[in-house]
């Protein structure tokens, strides 16, 4: 009997134990975009953009894999994403599961600094021919939590 109770003891210890570093391996980013440039002709041939207000809040998850995830503070959804790590940046790409509409990709300058903060540029892709959906960039700043 007192085996059998060690045994969970260490058994529960241990599954405790990988919990907790899984946890530790996770990274978030929360990022601010205050304005983008928008295509408002997407012409191959006579292409033109402009400035515009777009106030965008993300947390950005990095996990330790290649499978990350991100949340729109503003509607308050978690989405997949795919994470490209290197030497002073991380790039994480919408994964939409194989629609091609749209998608973004941010940046983050893992190198870069601005006032204790990252630098960031969010850039997002479309073919689709609604202006909602019309190419844009933006940079932000994000804070490592």
């Amino acid at each position: 009997m007192k085996l059998l109770k060690l045994l969970t003891i260490f058994l529960l210890a241990l599954a405790a134990s990988r919990i907790t570093h899984a946890s530790d391996q996770e990274t978030q980013y929360v990022c601010y975009f205050q304005s983008k440039i928008q295509m408002t002709n997407i012409s191959p041939s006579s292409p033109s953009a402009e400035k515009k207000e777009d106030k965008g809040r993300y947390t950005f998850i990095d996990n330790g894999t290649n499978r990350g995830a991100y949340i729109s503070l503003s509607l308050g959804v978690k989405r997949p994403t795919i994470v490209i790590r290197n030497n002073g940046f991380i790039v994480f790409v919408e994964d939409l599961g194989g629609s091609p509409t749209n998608h973004f990709v941010v940046t983050i300058f893992t190198s870069e600094r601005y006032g204790g903060r990252y630098l960031a540029v969010m850039s997002f892709h479309s073919v689709s021919g609604a202006e909602f959906f019309h190419p844009s960039q933006a940079i932000g700043e994000c804070t490592r939590i």
